[in-house]
């Protein structure tokens, strides 16, 4: 059964994950995921394909900031 789309900042609440430990866990810097989060940057495939494999999900189960 596919599972809703949800908005990756609700994932990471709900998950009870900071912005600073999700960048830890997945390789990179704080600074650069909170752009990504503030649409100053853009996730690269790579970026959402390690943070959906964080949280166990497909990365087209994640509303990303930038779409």
């Amino acid at each position: 059964m596919p599972q809703t789309q949800r908005i990756l900042s609700e994932i990471m609440l709900q998950n009870s994950v900071s912005l600073r430990r999700l960048a830890a866990r997945v390789g990179m810097s704080p600074s650069l995921l909170s752009l990504m989060c503030n649409r100053k940057r853009t996730f690269r495939i790579e970026h959402k394909f390690n943070i959906a494999k964080y949280f166990n999900l497909d990365m087209d189960d994640i509303i990303w900031p930038d779409q």
